[in-house]
């Protein structure tokens, strides 16, 4: 039986790799919001296998897979809502990325 408790396993793995994320540099804060939508538009592509599989090969009456297959949906709204949390930070940190991506020759040698 998976139930809740594989629920709470899945949840536990996030937490700790992403409720416990410790950027070390400019680079993976960049690397996070840039991989942060498709973690979204990834769970909603599951959820959207999972109701096509209860329309096809389980005994899931066509009201629940319709609801799962809104979670999907959702899922994939988030997606959108987090391409703006990257496109936000891209914005509003520009100056400190442009640095980043395009270093001033000898730069590492400043500690700023």
């Amino acid at each position: 039986m998976w139930g809740k408790q594989g629920f709470a396993a899945v949840q536990d793995a996030i937490d700790t790799h992403i409720g416990n994320w410790d950027p070390d540099e400019a680079q993976d804060i960049e690397e996070f919001f840039g991989g942060f939508a498709d973690y979204w538009r990834n769970q909603g592509a599951t959820f959207s296998h999972l109701a096509d599989r209860m329309g096809s090969e389980l005994p899931i009456a066509a009201a629940v897979r319709d609801l799962v297959e809104e979670v999907a949906a959702a899922c994939s709204i988030v997606g959108d809502r987090a391409d703006e949390v990257y496109s936000a930070h891209r914005i509003e940190h520009e100056t400190e990325l442009e640095r980043v991506e395009n270093p001033r020759p000898g730069e590492e040698k400043w500690n700023v």
